[in-house]
């Protein structure tokens, strides 16, 4: 059984709702902030209408789930804003471990298997 899933025999469902909608609104933001930084920023989408498609629309839009985000009480803010942090180290240091290895001709977890080969079948 997972420990995340003993969490129900202490927290009220009032209390899971919260998470639930914190990460929801939280995942949108980073959804219209990824559009801005992929199409925007690396791809140098710049034309009026491609500006407002991936530079104004998914501004708004964050302001917008940040305005929702903003009526959640502090405690789930405090809570899920400390899930936010502790994903955001757990993916900077998974980061170090996803690093190439120097070794020519061995498969890193950086890696896809070929498609429609297991990883399992591999080497």
């Amino acid at each position: 059984m997972s420990l995340v899933s003993l969490l129900a025999l202490v927290i009220s469902l009032e209390t899971a709702v919260k998470f639930v909608s914190f990460g929801a609104l939280t995942a949108f933001i980073f959804v219209n902030l990824s559009v801005i930084g992929q199409k925007y920023i690396r791809e140098k989408l710049r034309s009026p209408l491609q500006t407002c498609q991936y530079l104004l629309f998914p501004l708004i839009g964050a302001g917008f789930i940040g305005w929702l985000l903003s009526l959640l009480d502090a405690s789930a803010l405090l809570m899920g804003g400390g899930w936010v942090a502790f994903g955001a180290l757990y993916h900077y240091l998974r980061g170090f471990s996803l690093r190439p290895s120097l070794e020519l001709g061995q498969p890193t977890s950086a890696q896809p298997p070929a498609a429609g080969i297991r990883a399992d079948r591999l080497g």
